[in-house]
């Protein structure tokens, strides 16, 4: 059966990092179902006490027993709970985001862009622990209820057995209502899903400093707050469709409990007064019944949270299990050689093709440019070099073998990239330039890093800090220092820097700088990787005369390819956008 498999699946998940919370959860479950009968019995003995003049010692030893049995059971339970259990719950809880977040690293991403895929790695992420902790609820309620239910059992058909009945016919007509319950709650969290991101998403562009400009100068909060209620709407609509149906369940669910339960008062009233019960076995059997349907009806609502459970498992072990070809092969780079794009297309969607026929070959030590308007493709080639996407057609090599039958890890070492929509965390300096945590940057890689900070002009500034490279950039988090866009540029300008790669990729690396420190920068990383291969993406082609080659990009293709001088000689695209630029640079410093 499916839905046991998966949530036996999770169980063993979790078993696998924390045995003991499923041990001691289970262990307090069968200890607390044993409390209800030590009530009822205590109930029984003290009534039929005051009805008969019975022996008092039988209550009192009764008495001793609960209160005991309660006072221990109540001091480890509070000490689990408020204690022991947040250390294993919160191990568990790395472990499960642990496992996810690395598996996020995985996946193409271009699925980011599938609607119906980023909504499903959206609701695993949201739903993953709760549903985790809720195969172990559900397996440990079971064995406790089963246990509850053979205590009130014995207990019950000692006084009369008819109520056992009672209590299973009400039982069985609630779990097949649990059930469509169980399925529907599900699909209506589904459907909401959407909506709720669209209503997070607005909540995150008010907490994020990065918005709070435009929030205050322009009208963008009419369209954010359109979408809030776009979001609304989609939550309300789902609740509307679905709500009634909810409704009509619940309501048949309390018709049948109130039903069931006036039915038993008037069969034991009549009990009791036909002297075929004692007031304190009423007493003991009615607590008893009502506990012993809640008990059942927690069994055979198993089998409803079960099903619930395992479609939310489900999406949990497809995105655990989601396979991109790219990872399946663990060929290690060693040296970097040469890349080779063949005959490479690509596309977002169908009939829509981004790259056409590109055919760029860049062997060690050359520096190659890629240039042209907006739009052209240009970022979508380095997108394609770093194994972000995958050709649609056409096939890429990295020293003549299929670039895809690499390690990602061992392609990282040697090849580097800076993006210019390059990210800062909220992390320390160090933590920022090498990517990793502290523990695993050694002193000869801070001093290196002092080092790059000096010659990007960083240094002074960073070592007047209280905390130096240990101080956090912005004060999201905690207390740090607030930079400025060309020195966060240049902190992630000194990723690369800071790595032997023998192949970088910069996507506009000198966007947030000024003219001098933008010129300087370049010559710095020309000299660097003097004897490395380098790709340059720029809109600035002031900034590429000095490359071997430059690839002109028009509408996904290749359209004018050479040095410098080639392609000025050539007189097409190159020679006019550059010579339109040359104009402007000088029209800005006559300004100037």
């Amino acid at each position: 059966m499916k839905e046991i498999k998966n949530n036996i699946y999770m169980l063993k998940y979790i078993w696998g990092i924390r045995k003991s919370y499923i041990i001691i959860t289970l262990i307090l479950g069968i200890i607390g179902s044993a409390s209800p009968v030590i009530m009822n019995l205590m109930i029984k003995e003290a009534l039929d006490i005051f009805t008969f003049s019975e022996n008092f010692n039988n209550f009192l030893r009764l008495l001793i027993l609960y209160s005991s049995y309660s006072l221990i059971l109540s001091i480890f339970s509070n000490y689990y709970n408020t204690i022991y259990s947040r250390f294993l719950i919160e191990d568990i809880n790395e472990k499960i985001l642990d496992d996810l977040y690395n598996k996020s690293r995985q996946i193409d991403l271009l699925e980011y862009d599938n609607h119906e895929f980023y909504n499903k790695y959206n609701f695993v992420l949201s739903n993953a622990l709760d549903k985790a902790y809720n195969s172990v609820n559900i397996f440990s309620n079971l064995i406790a209820g089963l246990f509850g239910i053979g205590f009130l059992i014995t207990l019950i058909l000692t006084i009369d057995p008819v109520m056992v009945i009672f209590a299973l016919v009400a039982s069985i007509i609630n779990f097949i209502i649990n059930l469509k319950q169980s399925k529907l709650s599900y699909q209506i969290e589904k459907e909401i899903n959407p909506s709720y991101r669209k209503i997070n998403y607005v909540g995150r562009i008010y907490y994020l400093k990065e918005f709070a400009k435009d929030l205050r100068i322009t009208k963008v909060h009419r369209p954010l707050s359109d979408l809030y209620k776009k979001g609304k709407k989609g939550i309300v609509d789902v609740v509307k469709t679905r709500g009634k149906t909810q409704v009509f369940y619940s309501s048949l669910q309390n018709i049948i409990q109130i039903g069931a339960m006036a039915g038993i008062m008037v069969y034991l009233s009549k009990s009791l007064m036909n002297n075929n019960l004692t007031a304190g076995e009423f007493a003991a059997v009615f607590n008893s019944y009502s506990q012993l349907s809640g008990n059942i009806e927690r069994i055979l609502g198993f089998f409803p949270q079960l099903y619930k459970n395992s479609l939310y498992i489900e999406d949990f072990k497809e995105f655990l299990e989601y396979e991109n070809e790219d990872f399946e092969e663990k060929i290690q780079l060693k040296d970097y050689k040469e890349i080779e794009l063949s005959h490479v297309y690509f596309s977002y969607e169908a009939n829509k093709e981004i790259l056409k026929d590109i055919n760029i070959k860049i062997r060690k030590g050359e520096k190659i440019a890629l240039v042209g308007k907006n739009g052209a493709g240009k970022s979508t080639i380095a997108n394609i070099i770093q194994g972000y996407f995958q050709p649609t057609k056409g096939e890429i090599y990295l020293n003549n073998i299929a670039y895809k039958k690499y390690d990602k890890d061992s392609i990282s070492k040697k090849i580097g990239s800076l993006a210019q929509d390059f990210k800062t965390y909220s992390l320390t300096i160090l933590e920022n330039i090498f990517m990793d945590s502290k523990e695993n940057i050694s002193k000869t890689e801070i001093e290196d890093a002092k080092k790059v900070l000096k010659d990007l002009g960083l240094k002074e500034k960073i070592e007047k800090l209280p905390k130096a490279l240990d101080t956090n950039i912005t004060s999201e988090l905690e207390e740090g220092v607030n930079f400025s866009g060309g020195e966060l540029q240049k902190i992630a300008l000194a990723r690369v820097l800071i790595k032997d790669y023998e192949l970088i990729i910069l996507d506009e690396p000198s966007s947030a700088l000024d003219a001098y420190s933008e010129k300087e920068i370049f010559e710095k990383i020309l000299n660097k990787y003097s004897n490395e291969s380098i790709i340059l993406i720029s809109h600035k082609l002031a900034n590429v005369i000095n490359v071997d080659r430059i690839y002109y990009i028009e509408d996904g293709q290749i359209v004018e390819e050479g040095s410098h001088k080639d392609l000025m000689d050539l007189g097409g695209y190159y020679k006019e956008l550059f010579e339109i630029q040359a104009k402007n640079y000088i029209k800005s410093e006559s300004r100037n």
